[in-house]
């Protein structure tokens, strides 16, 4: 069963919420949480919620604008919101970031929250990629002095580029997005593409 077809039968009406444009007719607010099945899935998967100001910040990206977030207001959370409702149509979300341990670690860390939703997650790195999967030996979470999440790699399954670049949302560095699009506009053989 294809992915697209499996969020259907999923999430049934809520994708076409997406497919019909999210600037329809209920509140920004109620349009982010109703997208999301069963209330928040972050209470449910790490314990935390969206506060109204990552939801502010969920729509503007959604619509295509900048967020600026200070430094613990939940950036990486925020992101979800987006990160979702554009992924829904199947088309493939990009988180971009600045270093390589900022998207494994989210990949990792936000990963759960996409899994519980139905959605695969990728993570493009410099000399490798990964998919979340949850099947693999539990992870290990641990808080240090800064009380920063962190999250050991073993929730990341190694796969190609192209598996990565395949999933639902793929998270990377904007040096690897930009070089892997200039890779691909050099290619001779469509098999060649990432």
């Amino acid at each position: 069963r294809s992915t697209s077809s499996r969020r259907r039968a999923l999430f049934g009406q809520r994708v076409y919420w997406i497919d019909a444009g999210l600037n329809s007719t209920l509140p920004g607010r109620q349009k982010m949480l109703g997208a999301y099945p069963g209330g928040h899935p972050g209470k449910r998967t790490l314990g935390q919620r969206h506060y109204d100001v990552q939801l502010a910040g969920g729509l503007a990206l959604h619509n295509g604008h900048i967020a600026e977030m200070r430094t613990g207001e939940g950036k990486t959370l925020t992101a979800t919101l987006a990160l979702y409702t554009n992924a829904l149509v199947g088309a493939g979300a990009h988180l971009v970031t600045v270093n390589d341990y900022l998207a494994k670690r989210d990949a990792s860390w936000m990963g759960r929250v996409f899994h519980f939703l139905g959605l695969s997650v990728g993570c493009i790195q410099h000399d490798a990629s990964f998919l979340f999967d949850p099947s693999l030996p539990a992870q290990k979470e641990a808080e240090d002095s800064t009380h920063a999440f962190s999250v050991e790699a073993e929730v990341l399954r190694p796969v190609s580029r192209k598996e990565a670049y395949g999933a639902d949302i793929t998270y990377g560095t904007n040096n690897e997005f930009g070089f892997d699009y200039l890779r691909d506009n050099m290619v001779g053989r469509l098999e060649q593409l990432v």
